[in-house]
Parts: structure tokens; sequence; C-alpha cells
């Protein structure tokens, strides 16, 4: 008759030398590990021992103990979170097919566009209020959105207009249809991909001054593969190859993120405030949001197979909340809040090397 395995001796000997082993591992993972990639890398082994003795059907105290722990901490560790996603709201009910392509905010309102109804759907944060706030009438042949608080602008063939009841031509257009605008405080800024320059248009009220370089003297930059733009006071652009670069007074800080459980590949939208403490990039490949600190620190990433449907993203520390765009919806995630910890955004950053 074959002995029982959980009252071999010989098993349970084995089963504690593993134990010890696997606490060890967790302890110098909180405490001994001063490179957050070692201490993920021993905290994730010590998570696999565990397992592995409980799913042998080894007994004991202080497993249960350490498998408690590893559940408690492994979204600090390890930088990972895996939330429920949520309806927001049904941007159908506004108008039959709408299908937003991008989403541009600044505060607590979300312009949501879509380019083949010609359609802007206005959304409140708070509390989730819903308007057209432009149709084909004001919006013509406009290709992209952006905006400022509550004003909304638009990039059509022959200027930037903005919608204030009706759609009124601020700037001369005298550029390619290659550039991304974004409009921050008064003024409105132009990547210029063709001139390797970022174009301001100081604004005074309702109108505004002409071009000016935006860019510190003798900086050139090449911004053939910039895919986004976002202003927070500096200026950050995401570039289809993974790289993030921030600029503060025309000067250009690239970047290299460190710490990231897997390299950003083909990201698709970044996003970041003058409220935001965070910036969030979205990269659908993977299904998963990645939060750096303004420092560009990796905090933690976010994982949901509901993000490879995403095409844009806003995000509202305020509310806590991500806001994802799928097209016809609307879907939230709440930004994670560990009070158990008294930690909230505080997941070991990574240090940054800077270019």
């Amino acid at each position: 008759m074959e002995l029982d395995k959980k009252n071999d001796k010989n098993f349970n000997q084995k089963s504690e030398a593993k134990l010890t082993e696997a606490v060890s591992l967790y302890d110098s993972a909180l405490d001994g590990a001063t490179d957050k990639n070692e201490a993920r890398k021993l905290f994730l082994t010590s998570k696999e021992i565990a397992s592995t003795l409980k799913s042998d059907g080894y007994k004991n105290e202080k497993l249960d103990e350490l498998l408690k722990n590893i559940s408690d901490k492994e979204s600090e560790i390890v930088g990972e979170v895996r939330p429920e996603v949520k309806e927001f709201l049904d941007l159908t009910l506004q108008t039959s097919g709408f299908d937003g392509k991008n989403m541009t905010s600044s505060g607590e309102d979300i312009f949501v566009f879509d380019d083949g109804s010609k359609n802007v759907i206005k959304v409140g944060i708070k509390n989730k209020s819903a308007k057209i706030a432009a149709n084909k009438e004001n919006i013509g042949d406009a290709n992209v959105i952006a905006s400022y608080q509550d004003r909304l602008f638009l990039n059509r063939s022959d200027g930037i207009y903005e919608v204030d009841v009706i759609s009124k031509k601020v700037i001369e257009r005298d550029w390619n249809d290659t550039n991304l605008f974004y409009s921050y405080a008064a003024n409105i800024y132009l990547l210029d991909k063709d001139d390797k320059e970022i174009y301001r248009f100081a604004g005074s009220n309702k109108t505004f001054g002409t071009k000016s370089g935006w860019l510190a003297p003798g900086i050139e930059m090449d911004f053939s593969k910039v895919i986004d733009m976002v202003i927070d006071g500096s200026i950050w652009l995401l570039s289809s190859t993974g790289k993030v670069t921030k600029l503060t007074n025309g000067n250009p800080q690239a970047i290299t993120l460190n710490g990231i459980p897997a390299p950003l590949e083909n990201p698709t939208a970044i996003y970041t405030n003058e409220d935001n403490k965070n910036v969030y990039i979205l990269e659908k490949d993977k299904g998963r949001i990645i939060v750096l600190d303004k420092t560009g620190g990796f905090k933690l990433q976010y994982l949901n197979e509901e993000f490879k449907n995403a095409k844009d993203i806003v995000v509202s520390e305020n509310e806590n909340r991500i806001i994802l765009l799928n097209g016809s919806k609307h879907l939230y995630v709440e930004l994670w809040d560990s009070a158990s910890d008294a930690m909230r955004f505080n997941i070991g950053c990574y240090e940054i090397q800077h270019e």
C-alpha cells in the first residue's frame, strides 16, 4: 500500500525547506532588494514555490500566511492590477450609430469625435451628462479635434476653427495634413512633422496670433513616428516605437523607461493633464495601460482584454477613473487604491535615464 505523501516524513521535511526558501525570497523582495526588477523576480519565485506547495497538499499555517501576504502585496511589488471594466456611458443614446474615433479632454469635460458621421459628443466626467457639441454643419471636413476645458477646436482643410454655437475660423491654415494639434490654456500648439517644429499660436480672448516656433534655439527633432501629443504645462509626445518624450520650455527630455514588465512596442495613446500626478499610456495589442510618474518612472500597469478594443483614453484622478472609448461606448476602470497599505500611486518608482 502506497504511503500517503501528506503523512510522509520525507515529504514534510522537503516541503518545510521549500517553505523556508519561499519566505526568505518574499522577505528579500520586500526589504532586501534595492533593484525593483530583482524584487519582482524574487517575489514571483516565492509565489511559484508557495503555490506549488499548496497544490501538492502541504498543510502549514506559515504557508497559508505567506500566500495571504503574497496576495495582499502582489499589486504593489509586481506592479500589475487586473481591474473590472464597467460601462460609463452609451454614446449611441445621443445619436444612433455613433462610432467615436478619439477623445480630447483637459478638465472635467470630454469631447468624443466620430469622423464618419461628423459628430462630436460632449460628456461630463462627474455627472455623465452628454450632448451633441458639433455636427456636420459645424465640423465640415475636420479630421481631428482639440479642446481646453469647455472650448472645442477643429482642424479643417483651410484652418483651425472654434465651435461656439457656430463654427468660426480662428487660425488660417499654412501646414500639411500630417500634424497633431493641442489646446492648452489660451494657446494652440501644432506639431509640424515636415518642418520638424512645434508651433505655438498665442491666444487672447477668442483670437490667436501668428505662429511662432516653440522649440528652444538649436533643438532639432524627428517627429516622423510621433502618434499622439498631450500637454500639462510640458508637452508629452508618444511615438509608435514606444518612445516617450517630454519637452519643457522647448527643451526635450528623451527618457528611457526602466522597470516596465514588458517593453512598450506599439502604444496607441497617451494622456495626462495639469491636475493629474501621473501619465497614462494605452497599448492595445497587449491589453494594458502603463502608468508613469511625471519624471517617467514606471508605477504600475493595468491589464484587461477589454483594453484591446479601446481607441483612446482619458483619465481623471480627481474622479478616480480611467475612461476608455471603444467606439459606441465609454467604459471605465477605477484607479488602483490600496487603503490597507495607506498608499495610492506610490508603487515602487523606477529610476530613469536621460539621454
